[in-house]
Order: C-alpha cells, then structure tokens, then sequence
C-alpha cells in the first residue's frame, strides 16, 4: 500500500515490469493525481467513484484496464501528461457522462 496526496491507493508490482494501480480506497475524493511511477490503472479502479470530478493521469500509464473509471457520474476532466498509452480496454470511462 502506498499513500499519495492523502489519498490511500493499493498498488501491486508485477514482475519488474508493472507497477498497478489496483484501487482507490476513498471512493468520495474529488480529484486524483496519479503517482508518477504507476504505469498500469487496473480494471474498474475508480469504479463507481461517484464524486470523482478531475484525474490526472501521469505519462508513464501505459494501460487503463476496462471500465477503469465506470459510473464515475462526474468526471468532467482527464488530463492526460503523456501519450504513451497503449491499451484503452472496452468501456473504460462508461457511464461517465459529463466527459465530452
């Protein structure tokens, strides 16, 4: 487990390969700013994070598993710091509305 911003999230090392960001423990957080060294967000991490208005997503993510960020109802802003992502799996930002 690691904390970052205040903010507790479980990450997992894979191998030498992936550091996996598995979950964020505080589901009611209204921003996140992802640790710079986390390169792979997990299937349905921030599921349900219904407060969830702003993420920033760091330049060494390189997969956002499926439905990473589903039903985060108001997610308006992703900010994405780098363009090294290679896998969007389906439905990875479903039932977030308000992104355009």
């Amino acid at each position: 487990m690691v904390r970052y911003n205040d903010e507790t999230f479980e990450i997992l090392e894979e191998d030498d390969e992936w550091f996996k960001l598995i979950k964020v423990k505080n589901k009611n957080a209204t921003w996140y700013n992802i640790p710079e060294y986390i390169n792979f967000i997990e299937s349905q991490a921030f599921r349900e994070c219904i407060n969830l208005e702003t993420i920033t997503i760091p330049e060494n993510v390189q997969v956002i598993g499926e439905g990473a960020f589903y039903d985060c109802l108001r997610l308006n802003s992703v900010s994405f710091e780098g363009n090294k992502i290679e896998t969007f799996d389906n439905y990875t930002f479903a039932g977030c509305n308000l992104l355009e």
